[in-house]
């Protein structure tokens, strides 16, 4: 995820435009989660196509391919289940291999449970911790006394946290997700990091809201949070201007 304009997963959001409607029948279809493909259509469509049911699957295959091992992985574990489990009641049937977890899938499905912060969430991240590996036992029982990370106050400095913004509203379709994203629309004229952020941000947006009317609609709800800096792009965006 090297390019200024639009990475990985904003591409993803792009992809949509052709092929959305055909990718989310394939993620209907799917009977289990064994792929890496299997994984990015979950990851990718659920907010279009909700499939709990997969969502065991896809945690047992993430656990047996060890991806947590992989620190780009935790970011989008995070913003994927994390906004799902948010809305949902008992997690617990979805966690069945949680007993199997080495201290990477420990450590990754805590801080998902946690970013989550319902009770039934914070129950389960308890419940791992109390069988967890000595090696994340303490960082753990330091995470559930923190406050649950506030999506409005991330900072955004990169097309990275672009990417992660971006992949949770895909997973749950929630508003505060495109807020954040166009709050990098707010850019300082002397400073060209900011501007090139903003450059990433806005083409994103209007790549996504596309395929994503909603987020027009969100932008014209919540045009007074924007400053100055902001105010023509989030309006032109809104509008469906390029």
């Amino acid at each position: 995820m090297k390019h200024w304009a639009i990475s990985t997963l904003l591409l993803l959001g792009v992809v949509a435009l052709l092929q959305g409607q055909s990718k989310a029948e394939q993620l209907a279809a799917l009977q289990t989660i064994s792929s890496s493909d299997d994984l990015r259509l979950l990851y990718s469509y659920y907010g279009d196509k909700p499939r709990p049911d997969l969502l065991g699957s896809s945690i047992d295959y993430v656990a047996s391919q060890r991806l947590c091992s992989n620190p780009s992985f935790e970011d989008r574990a995070i913003f994927f289940y994390g906004p799902v489990f948010s809305q949902m009641g008992d997690l617990s049937p979805y966690f069945g291999s949680r007993s199997k977890f080495g201290p990477n899938e420990q450590i990754v499905f805590s801080e998902v449970l946690h970013f989550a912060n319902t009770k039934e969430s914070l129950a389960l991240m308890n419940d791992i911790i109390a069988h967890c590996d000595s090696s994340a036992k303490d960082y753990l029982n330091r995470l559930k006394n923190l406050p649950p990370i506030e999506v409005m106050k991330i900072p955004v400095k990169s097309p990275e946290t672009l990417d992660v913004l971006w992949q949770g509203f895909f997973a749950a379709h929630e508003p505060k997700y495109v807020l954040r994203i166009a709050k990098a629309l707010e850019k300082n004229m002397s400073d060209i990091s900011s501007i090139m952020l903003a450059g990433a941000a806005r083409q994103s947006l209007q790549a996504n809201a596309v395929d994503y009317p909603v987020i027009r609609t969100i932008l014209k709800e919540n045009e007074g949070i924007f400053s100055e800096s902001a105010r023509e792009d989030v309006e032109t965006i809104a509008n469906g201007g390029q």
